[in-house]
């Protein structure tokens, strides 16, 4: 194979390897072929190796355009997801809230009793709704880390249905050591007033293990791989947030409405 050819080749592997289109190739310009022939691919493994130990660098802008690639996939995939589940996120009367119940933008946060993130978030979700009286926090109880998350999970959402969620909730994340066990969570339910037979009933009702698969499903539509994760409007925030990062949020998704709302009068 000609000298020409040969590089030919390498420019059309590399461009392909780097997703760039060239303009025109010597391979090109040497041959009409659409495809390479059996020995043209025989050959070209030897050229490959010897060009990528060369040049190893080209490696690494493959793997960025790749890691790239990925990304802004997820990404679309994650809009489609929000856009699918918009009015998923809230079941009346089985997902806790906080905050303005008729309030014009929801803050959604998928957290665990177990996540020492999640700890360190509570205090500032709760001064964001002490300082914003028109946002409502959508609790999505999210046990992915042990036993223990599952089983203060389930004990949050029957106190719920007690009305004592925010008591509840308040005392499994303040626990010294940031990891909730079983009989802290009996202790609390105890402790905050709870009917007993009642929430023994509850903890296993048919509801609650929806309301916890649900956040599963969206989950996984929504590649949310740990705790916390808060979702405002049609944007995922993955990952601690500090208080001034969730106004933003908020304000950023209430100019959103009123711009659709007004585009829609127009």
């Amino acid at each position: 194979m000609s000298l020409i050819k040969q590089w030919g080749i390498v420019v059309m592997f590399v461009a392909l390897l780097v997703g760039l289109k060239p303009a025109a190739s010597w391979a090109e310009t040497t041959e009409k072929e659409s495809a390479f022939t059996e020995a043209q691919k025989a050959e070209m493994g030897p050229i490959m190796r010897d060009y990528l130990l060369n040049h190893p660098e080209i490696l690494k802008e493959v793997a960025d355009r790749l890691s790239e690639k990925m990304r802004k996939e997820e990404e679309q995939q994650q809009a489609a997801a929000l856009e699918r589940n918009k009015n998923n996120f809230y079941t009346d009367g089985v997902t806790p809230t906080f905050g303005n119940p008729k309030g014009d933008v929801d803050l959604i946060v998928f957290f665990d009793y177990n996540c020492g993130y999640c700890h360190a978030a509570a205090p500032l979700i709760k001064q964001l709704v002490k300082e914003d009286k028109n946002v409502r926090v959508v609790m999505r109880e999210f046990p992915i880390l042990s036993k223990t998350s599952d089983e203060a999970a389930r004990a949050a959402l029957a106190a719920n249905k007690q009305g004592k969620y925010a008591e509840f909730h308040d005392a499994a994340l303040s626990t010294e050591d940031g990891h909730i066990t079983t009989e802290q969570i009996m202790s609390i339910a105890k402790l905050i007033g709870l009917d007993m037979d009642k929430f023994e009933k509850d903890r296993q009702a048919f509801d609650i293990d929806a309301e916890i698969k649900r956040s599963y499903d969206l989950a996984e539509q929504l590649h949310i791989r740990g705790t916390p994760a808060f979702v405002v409007g049609k944007r995922l925030y993955p990952g601690m947030m500090d208080l001034q990062s969730m106004h933003q949020a908020v304000e950023e998704q209430r100019k959103a409405n009123a711009a659709h709302v007004k585009e829609s009068i127009e």
